[in-house]
């Protein structure tokens, strides 16, 4: 039997793969343009991540390929207390890691920002 690291154990609780969460997110959530990627995501009980990535962004290769570089990024980043949602933005371009953790870096910061102020007025 083999082992898990404690990474593909923390990415197997980490995703959510029922289609209600998809949609809710879709139609309540907020989106996020960043430069790479268009990120939806709402408020959560649990910290979770899906990605969605259509044929129309290429070959089983370079969607897999998407996915991969997604999931080390989001790894990456903390995001608490978000379901968000991942999918490229425009056509199949190279794309490494560190592109897609500067969308998802802005995202925290933005998000970080937009918290901060309703804490301290408390």
């Amino acid at each position: 039997m083999a082992e898990t690291s404690s990474l593909d154990a923390a990415e197997k609780g980490a995703k959510f793969l029922q289609r209600n969460l998809y949609r809710k997110i879709y139609k309540y959530g907020v989106r996020f343009v960043g430069k790479n990627a268009f990120i939806s995501y709402i408020q959560n009980d649990d910290t979770c991540f899906g990605i969605t990535v259509t044929r129309k962004y290429g070959n089983a290769v370079k969607r897999n390929r998407f996915k991969r570089l997604a999931r080390a990024a989001y790894a990456q980043v903390d995001i608490p207390r978000f379901a968000c949602n991942i999918a490229p933005r425009g056509p199949c371009r190279p794309l490494k890691t560190d592109d897609l953790l500067t969308d998802l870096k802005a995202l925290a910061n933005d998000l970080a920002n937009a918290q901060s102020p309703a804490t301290a007025s408390r």
